[in-house]
């Protein structure tokens, strides 16, 4: 049956159109050297080209997470520094503070600045990254990790959680370390403290020095007495008297001060002074027979002053003598470190314990930048393989379009012959 003229007009301007479309999305590929991969001419390929576009996106996410665990971990890395600024002042403080020549208004002047390091401290364990989560908090990152409670002691609110984020399909990295681990599990020779604990004991201690002296001077001989301890403690100072002086030195258990009086006698030739045991064998008793001179006693030491304990850090007491019996309060004579020493290692061992956790974070952060390299080179070769799936074959291309705008401009050739004949054409 023949076509009608009408239907023939729609199916040939249908067909222009088809090769149109063509044409355009040939010359499409001919200007951007890409092709458009469809289902339905090549199954295979757009698999192939919609999996790999997925790791792609897969990879930018995991470079994504990487950068922002690097922001963190550089963050945690300077924050930690912070804090090792404040501890390494606090060691320069103790250190001041053991200068005997300190005065009680010299150390209340160093006490006014520890307070203050103490509150800049607590504003670098506080510290809350660019999106407003605590670096230390461990899980609980909304939180106010460090608060004061009502006694001024310092509570750590977050946990133990060690925050972690996705690099890989099947892989995690730390991006920081919590506040517990950071700033309480500090070991010191006494436990183990919070670097707020070796600050507080830090103050206390300057309130303690400043209630010894470190020389003390006396009339008619002396008499002395140390505190008791059941392991063997050594005890030094120096000893002047008519003569001269002499450094003495001996280990004292258990109230037993044959040890002692014995180092002192063994110097009367240089000091002029000869020791006995006091009464009831409470303490020794200085004299310097045939002589007004007064008897002087210095330098005390008890102990390595880099592990003293509250036991062996009882200051000695000297009193004056009359008539062979001693009087007064007595001065407590302790050299300005044996109040202090146990702070000054504390406070070290607390700089030791961050610089520990700064070297976790260069770990971690370490573990970042090689992640960060494998990550690079996987996205440069998945992104060879999207440019080769979708890359098309210009030769290929330019043969069809030529072929293609040769039949479409015929076929308008044809088409308009055809279009400008009438009835009496069809019928001759």
């Amino acid at each position: 049956m023949p076509i009608s003229t009408k239907l023939f007009n729609e199916q040939t301007i249908r067909s222009f159109g088809v090769m149109t479309d063509r044409a355009a999305e040939l010359q499409k590929q001919v200007s951007t050297g890409k092709k458009d991969v469809r289902p339905s001419e090549d199954t295979a390929g757009a698999a192939q080209l919609s999996a790999t576009k997925e790791l792609r996106s897969n990879i930018s996410r995991y470079q994504t997470n990487l950068d922002n665990s690097k922001n963190r971990l550089d963050l945690s890395d300077s924050t930690l520094s912070g804090a090792q600024n404040i501890m390494t002042r606090l060691v320069e403080l103790s250190v001041q503070a053991a200068n005997g020549t300190l005065g009680p208004n010299d150390r209340k002047a160093i006490k006014l600045e520890v307070e203050q390091v103490r509150q800049a401290l607590m504003a670098v364990v506080n510290t809350r990254d660019s999106q407003g989560q605590a670096l230390f908090g461990g899980y609980r990152t909304n939180q106010t990790p460090f608060v004061q409670s009502e006694n001024g002691s310092i509570i750590y609110n977050g946990d133990d959680g060690q925050t972690r984020i996705k690099v890989s399909d099947s892989q995690t990295l730390d991006t920081g370390i919590d506040g517990n681990t950071a700033f309480m599990g500090i070991k010191t020779s006494q436990g183990t403290q919070s670097v707020f604990d070796i600050i507080d004991n830090f103050m206390s201690a300057l309130d303690t020095a400043g209630q010894t002296a470190s020389r003390a001077q006396t009339t008619g001989g002396a008499a002395l007495t140390f505190g008791l301890t059941v392991e063997p403690v050594s005890h030094s100072f120096t000893i002047s008297g008519p003569k001269g002086s002499a450094i003495i030195s001996a280990s004292l258990v258990n109230g037993v001060m044959t040890p002692m009086i014995d180092a002192i006698n063994a110097a009367t030739e240089t000091t002029g002074i000869t020791a006995t045991i006091g009464a009831n064998s409470n303490g020794i008793l200085l004299s310097a027979p045939d002589s007004t001179d007064p008897v002087e006693l210095r330098n005390y030491q008890i102990g390595d002053p880099q592990s003293r304990t509250g036991q062996t850090s009882t200051p000695m007491n000297v009193k004056s003598l009359k008539d062979g019996v001693a009087f007064g309060t007595g001065v407590k004579l302790a050299d300005a470190e044996s109040g202090l020493a146990p702070s000054i290692s504390q406070i070290r061992a607390g700089l030791d314990h961050l610089a520990l956790q700064r070297t976790k974070i260069g770990a971690y952060a370490a573990s970042a930048d090689m992640q960060t390299e494998v990550l690079a080179q996987r996205a440069l070769f998945i992104e060879k393989t999207v440019d080769k799936l979708e890359s098309a074959d210009l030769a290929a291309v330019i043969t069809e379009l030529q072929s293609l705008l040769t039949t479409k401009n015929a076929a308008q050739q044809v088409f308009a012959k055809i279009g400008q004949q009438s009835l009496f054409d069809f019928i001759r």
